[in-house]
């Protein structure tokens, strides 16, 4: 989707963001005039949890790394699972509920900072296949949200919100090879689930995204611990 209006993109310092503040901050600004462009900036949802300090210090670094503005934070609603033995919203309705507030957080921080754009880097293919169920979720919520702000961008002069998802329809591998087309610095992504900045190797998050790699790298020149040890950024260079 080609869209020169800067965004607010949705990032927690995974691949996905990495990608999208990549393509936004340089990939989108690439060959015009820094004086007068207006650029884009990393939202990093905060949900008070003192373990994503490493978080968002990751995102800081892609916010410098992507030339982009900078990063924003808004406290979004809290939306956790019921304590043991107590009745309450399934863990489908937890998630969901999850990603409503945090759309509905950046659309009001996009807003504030004049911004007509969000970017949500989600995609539903986290294997070799599609998930089509996941998909029309995504483009729904997606869709649903801009609405219900749209209500009351309609009665005002404020600009109507775009929340855009240019990578629902990727899984894993392809959203793989487009970081290595684009050159994104995949060595800077968090990989992992642990708070930990670097990757262990052996978390379900890293063993997702070692199955990308081996997909678009059958050679398996690339690894999660050779993008991320020395000389990373170089040995991608030279495989892509």
């Amino acid at each position: 989707m080609n869209d020169d209006r800067p965004a607010l993109i949705i990032h927690h310092g995974s691949i996905p963001g990495l990608v999208a503040a990549w393509a936004e901050g340089v990939v989108r600004t690439s060959g015009k005039a820094s004086d007068d462009l207006q650029r884009s900036m990393a939202y990093f949802p905060n949900d008070d949890r003192p373990a994503r300090t490493l978080r968002r210090d990751a995102v800081q670094r892609h916010v410098e790394l992507c030339r982009l503005a900078g990063v924003s934070e808004r406290q979004m609603v809290r939306c956790d699972a019921p304590a043991a033995g107590i009745a309450g919203l399934s863990e489908t309705l937890v998630t969901g509920a999850k990603q409503s507030a945090m759309l509905i957080s950046a659309v009001l921080e996009a807003a504030t900072l004049g911004l007509s754009r969000v970017v949500w880097p989600i995609h539903a293919g986290a294997s070799q296949e599609i998930d089509i169920a996941q998909l029309a979720d995504i483009c729904d919520r997606a869709m649903l949200v801009s609405q219900l702000i749209g209500l009351d961008t309609m009665r005002s002069s404020e600009r109507s919100m775009a929340i855009q998802t240019p990578y629902a329809d990727l899984n894993d591998a392809q959203l793989m090879e487009l970081a290595l087309d684009m050159d994104v610095p995949l060595q800077n992504a968090w990989w992992c689930l642990n708070e930990q900045p670097t990757p262990c190797g052996h978390c379900s998050s890293c063993m997702r995204w070692r199955e990308a790699l081996r997909a678009v790298d059958p050679a398996s020149t690339l690894d999660i611990h050779v993008l991320t040890g020395p000389g990373g950024a170089m040995k991608q260079k030279q495989t892509t």
